[in-house]
């Protein structure tokens, strides 16, 4: 009952592939006994000095497998990646030829617990937070570890950086160039980390404003309209301080990365002032066990 496989195929991707595409399809031919049945899964080996990311293989008219993760050099990771096909079973429905296989694949998702994780890494094993603080830097610094056996929430995963030299129950901070370890297809890709960056000057832009606004003008929100006007094309804060000069070059500076309005005051500005409104969002609040039937 051991996995059935076929002859092994090698694909050349340097052929036919046009440089800077965001993505290219490729045809190979596999040679299998004509009683071989339904593929369930394709192992993948990757022989180039760089990391590739393999969307999905399809045999035509036949099966799906949907990949969608990055496959490391072999002289990366020397083990090769097992994708199943998009048929799911239940546990005692799984052919016995998979099993092997899935068992094979848990491992390589679960890690032994050793070593430090690295970038190229795709392993969820988890550890306590016991890397809040740096009692390196003194005592102050030092923090209460979270989680653990009687404990096991929150958890975090682990890293196997090496522990403080003044602790050495608490594992070492992260230190530049060193990024926290992410399994590799969960790490946000280059254009989400600059998706990211741009939300967060936003918000320190957007907040940088009414900073000013209530240095130069304690009273400077005192209607609805002061509110909106953040949202607008420009502010409609009147401040008569000499600090407001300075606001309003910051508002230029700033326009470009301010948020959109939301959707119900961009649809209409004095939405939150009717009460159907009110009982709308409070109906459709963050915590709606919160809610209650009115019984006087």
């Amino acid at each position: 009952m051991a996995p059935k496989r076929s002859k092994k195929t090698i694909l050349d991707c340097s052929k036919n592939l046009t440089i800077g595409a965001q993505s290219a399809t490729f045809k190979v031919q596999f040679v299998v006994d004509s009683t071989f049945g339904v593929p369930g899964a394709i192992t993948v080996v990757n022989r180039y000095e760089k990391e590739l990311f393999l969307e999905s293989v399809i045999i035509e008219g036949l099966v799906r497998f949907s990949c969608n993760s990055w496959v490391q050099p072999e002289n990366t990771i020397a083990h090769k990646r097992i994708f199943f096909s998009d048929k799911p079973y239940l546990p005692w429905e799984t052919p016995a030829g998979l099993k092997e296989l899935r068992e094979e694949e848990l491992r390589q998702l679960s890690g032994n617990g050793k070593g430090l994780r690295v970038y190229s890494d795709r392993i969820y094993d988890y550890d306590m937070y016991n890397d809040l603080g740096n009692p390196d830097k003194g005592i102050e610094y030092a923090r209460p570890t979270l989680g653990g056996e009687k404990n096991p929430h929150p958890r975090r995963c682990r890293t196997g950086r090496p522990p403080t030299n003044t602790d050495i129950l608490a594992e070492s901070t992260v230190q530049e160039p060193m990024q926290i370890y992410v399994p590799r297809d969960d790490a946000m890709e280059r254009c989400k980390k600059e998706d990211f960056e741009v939300g967060r000057q936003k918000g320190m832009r957007r907040n940088f404003v009414p900073y000013l606004a209530s240095i130069a003008d304690r009273d400077a929100f005192e209607r609805f309209s002061d509110i909106n006007g953040l949202y607008k094309k420009r502010s409609s804060l009147e401040m008569k301080s000499p600090l407001a000069k300075i606001v309003e070059k910051v508002q230029d500076y700033i326009e470009p990365y301010k948020f959109d309005p939301p959707m119900t005051i961009s649809m209409d500005a004095s939405c939150c002032l009717r009460d159907d409104e009110f009982g709308r969002q409070a109906l459709a609040g963050i915590n709606p066990l919160s809610v209650e039937r009115l019984k006087v």
